[in-house]
């Protein structure tokens, strides 16, 4: 059954922090997380910019063949770390809200 992982980037707490970098984010950190997971059950992933009053700053999800599929590329260590060590090139925050759930409907 399809997965969906959704992360969502607060927005930074320190008003003088640098604000998320959606042009690294783009052109950098999802071509490297899709590169490293496609071959292993990541089938698309989606981006999208909130509004500033919802109190974060980006919405992402991946979508993956299966919620095992996930779980089996994030226990590869050494490509996790490499995909979540890269959250200080674009953000000054992790994600505040990570979340993996089976897809039950889609129209």
């Amino acid at each position: 059954m399809p997965a969906t992982v959704t992360l969502i980037y607060p927005l930074p707490t320190d008003t003088s922090a640098k604000p998320f970098d959606f042009t690294y984010y783009m052109e950098k950190h999802m071509p490297m997380v899709y590169e490293n997971w496609s071959s292993v059950g990541m089938t698309g992933y989606r981006v999208i910019k909130l509004e500033a009053d919802s109190g974060y700053s980006t919405l992402c999800t991946l979508e993956w063949e299966s919620a095992a599929a996930f779980k089996t590329a994030r226990s590869n260590e050494a490509v996790a770390t490499k995909i979540f060590g890269d959250i200080p090139n674009f953000s000054t925050v992790s994600p505040g809200i990570f979340v993996v759930g089976e897809v039950i409907a889609s129209k």
